[in-house]
């Protein structure tokens, strides 16, 4: 079984209920991002005016080769963020990262991406890409959409029925539940999609549900080094008419208004 995405015609409503989108480029180890602190302050210099704000992290990376053979190892990230905190590039000795949190338009990745990578290009040299993917996370808050467009609605109205059904001899409320569809698309050479939905939030007090969780990555395994923002373009375009599938009419009212 494989991903046929039947393509919806690309629009950029007036909100969304994206609360984070990610790119992220992996590709094989650049020793020189960690150990050249100069061409590190240059790579900064390209993209201060737009991304001022510097910091570090460390982080963990999970290898498992084999049930008994995991290799967990350390690297230092470099953030460069929006003095706002909406969006930041991250870069690493084996990855790009750019986290938007304010998402309104596939051309705001785009362009950040395509920043950071002509810079990355131009410091470092040419990165050999290992896998390239765009993931964007929605919440559904039914009291906030109810409270904006002035009615009571039922989940019905939020995301289509296909997309919340339960077994019938579950009552409706205090049920958690997540389900997760990863496959390749019909096109193999093309990559995959992964789409996570379900409940986000409950409330305690009366087991109803308050949020719904739509989470959506297209991914691309070696990737054409020339083609990153080509792909991000087409990716996005697939993630949008999957989401369309899983949006409800209401939601859809509520995100054009």
């Amino acid at each position: 079984m494989s991903w046929e995405i039947k393509h919806k015609d690309y629009a950029v409503y007036k909100r969304n209920p994206i609360v984070q989108s990610v790119v992220e480029l992996r590709f094989h180890p650049v020793l020189e991002v960690t150990q050249d602190k100069a061409k590190l302050s240059r790579f900064q210099e390209a993209v201060r005016v737009d991304f001022p704000v510097y910091s570090e992290r460390r982080s963990q990376n999970v290898a498992i080769e084999a049930p008994s053979n995991v290799h967990i190892s350390e690297e230092t990230n470099y953030l460069f963020s929006k003095v706002d905190a909406s969006q930041n590039i991250s870069i690493s000795q084996s990855n790009l990262l750019l986290t938007t949190l304010n998402h309104v338009d596939k051309e705001q990745i785009k362009a950040g991406v395509g920043l950071a990578l002509l810079n990355l290009e131009k410091v470092y040299g040419a990165c050999l890409p290992i896998r390239l993917g765009v993931r964007y996370t929605n919440i559904i808050n039914k009291a906030q959409i109810e409270s904006e467009v002035g009615q009571a609605l039922a989940w019905s109205d939020l995301v289509a029925d296909y997309f919340f059904r339960t077994p019938d001899n579950l009552n409706a409320k205090r049920v958690m539940f997540r389900s997760h569809i990863q496959s390749s698309l019909s096109d193999e050479a093309a990559g995959g999609l992964s789409l996570q939905y379900g409940v986000h939030s409950m409330n305690q007090n009366t087991g109803e549900i308050d949020a719904f969780m739509v989470d959506i990555d297209r991914y691309l395994e070696n990737p054409k080094p020339h083609d990153i923002v080509s792909y991000i373009d087409s990716f996005a375009l697939d993630i949008f008419s999957i989401f369309e599938d899983v949006a409800g009419n209401k939601l859809l009212e509520w995100m054009s208004k």
